[in-house]
């Protein structure tokens, strides 16, 4: 068995994966996510979509957070995964935004990033790459978390992890996204690159139930509803 996280953006996988469909997949293929295997439609079919999944019991679980509490963006600074964008939401919304991940792009992050913090000091604060007890605690005492990706990412675990917490999500519609986040329950989805949207969604955040966006971590992204998932997976390939 093998599990693809990617997307297509590897020939040398794209030309392994295709071989391996032209063979009638010798290799079992899994993938985390239906857009994912839409991504590889032209290459290859997977046998299996089986989500990535967290130790859900580890996050800790927060259902209150103070009316004025601020956005939050956590992630790699790089274009891709929307910090710019993040940036653009909060301050359209009028909120306070922490900013939270390593420098993957330093030229990006000294141009594009530092100086916008420089000229909002008030309203943006960047904390740098925290550790995943302390990520977890700030996700849990913010109002929202941003997830304006600028590509379409396979699966991403972050949004995961802040409904875990009790912390509603505002993402663009791409990618898996649709997938992981239960529009207009457990947050919602704008159009891609739609930051005006996405900020007018800022203040319906606290309508949205916590404790429900806890559940569905629970129920549809556990460590343990993945490992069954594999194991079953497993089984039938052996028999």
């Amino acid at each position: 068995m093998h599990t693809v996280h990617l997307p297509a953006i590897s020939p040398e996988v794209n030309n392994v994966l295709s071989v391996l469909e032209r063979q009638q997949h010798p290799v079992g293929l899994i993938t985390v996510s239906e857009a994912c295997a839409q991504d590889y439609a032209a290459y290859c079919s997977f046998d299996h979509v089986i989500y990535n999944g967290l130790d859900i019991e580890a996050i800790p679980f927060s259902p209150i957070v103070s009316s004025d509490a601020p956005l939050l963006f956590a992630g790699r600074i790089t274009p891709e995964k929307g910090v710019e964008q993040a940036i653009d939401i909060a301050e359209q919304a009028g909120r306070r935004l922490i900013l939270a991940g390593g420098i993957y792009d330093r030229s990006y992050h000294e141009e594009r990033i530092l100086p916008r913090i420089a000229r909002n000091q008030d309203q943006l604060t960047y904390l740098g790459q925290l550790d995943h007890a302390t990520l977890w605690k700030l996700m849990g005492e913010v109002q929202g978390l941003l997830f304006p990706i600028a590509w379409d990412e396979p699966f991403g675990l972050t949004p995961v992890e802040a409904m875990a917490t009790g912390t509603p999500v505002i993402a663009f519609r791409r990618g898996a996204t649709p997938e992981v986040i239960e529009d207009g329950k457990t947050g919602f989805l704008v159009p891609p690159g739609d930051c005006v949207q996405a900020a007018l969604t800022v203040q319906q955040l606290s309508s949205l139930s916590r404790e429900y966006c806890r559940a569905y971590a629970e129920a549809n992204f556990s460590l343990q509803r993945m490992l069954d998932a594999h194991e079953k997976v497993y089984l039938r390939s052996v028999r």
